[in-house]
């Protein structure tokens, strides 16, 4: 108990320390490691043995891949292209803002969130022009893109940290971060092109999140009703049994 308390007021005060601007991060984190390492909360072996070189070492080299993309044109290109197929479908702003969208998204899962939105900045503001477009809801649906990484072991580093010790496999990310792409997009273009009426997509928000919340109590509570009315009538069969097998007795 004494150690986990110790642990935890460590913790506290690397937090203190980073959001009060005394230390950076890493000192912050370097300083509560070792506090626990002398508090005994752990043993320098252990300590040791958490350091995951492999996951470092593939961060480092996710970021040399991105940066041969930017460096190449590679990323720009592919940009360019997914979004002039946009424009080619001739669905207007709806077609344009999802190939915006599909374009950040697949440049985000294979490089550094804020390179993918670098790259894709200039291409969506003079798409955004030329279409005569909302600078400003153009920007917002970038930002959630970029953000989007959810398909691939490395669009982001917490993506990397957990690949290995969860023995995940790139199929996983893709089975569970596909469908939260494409969710996360609909949600995207529904608020910006409901943007005008956003107390409705307020009240849907609010609806849909006490949905996801209340839905598996609902289904619990109705299945177990369901078992309790199934028992009963099995109790009220089998007295019926016995009550006849009484009768006939008699």
């Amino acid at each position: 108990m004494e150690k986990l308390s110790l642990a935890l007021l460590l913790g506290l005060m690397m937090i203190v320390l980073y959001i009060a601007e005394v230390a950076d991060l890493i000192t912050a984190a370097l300083l509560a490691a070792g506090g626990m390492v002398l508090g005994g909360c752990l043993d320098v072996h252990s300590a040791r043995n958490a350091v995951q070189w492999d996951v470092y070492i593939t961060i480092a080299c996710s970021f040399g891949f991105s940066a041969a993309l930017e460096k190449t044109g590679v990323a720009s290109s592919i940009s360019e292209l997914l979004v002039d197929a946009g424009l080619a479908t001739g669905t207007g702003e709806s077609g344009v803002m999802v190939a915006i969208y599909l374009a950040t998204v697949m440049l985000s899962n294979v490089m550094a969130n804020n390179a993918a939105a670098a790259i894709m900045f200039p291409v969506a503001a003079s798409t955004a022009e030329k279409q005569g477009m909302d600078l400003k809801q153009v920007v917002f649906l970038l930002m959630l893109a970029a953000s989007a990484s959810f398909a691939s072991p490395f669009g982001y580093q917490t993506n990397l940290m957990v690949w290995n010790p969860g023995k995940y496999q790139f199929k996983d990310f893709i089975r569970f971060g596909g469908p939260m792409q494409v969710w996360q997009m609909i949600a995207t273009l529904l608020a910006i092109i409901l943007i005008d009426v956003w107390e409705w997509l307020v009240l849907l928000s609010i609806a849909g999140f006490s949905a996801i919340i209340a839905g598996p109590a609902v289904w619990i509570f109705l299945r177990r009703a369901c078992e309790s009315d199934q028992k009963k009538e099995q109790g009220r069969e089998e007295d019926t049994v016995v009550f006849d097998t009484i009768a006939n007795g008699i």
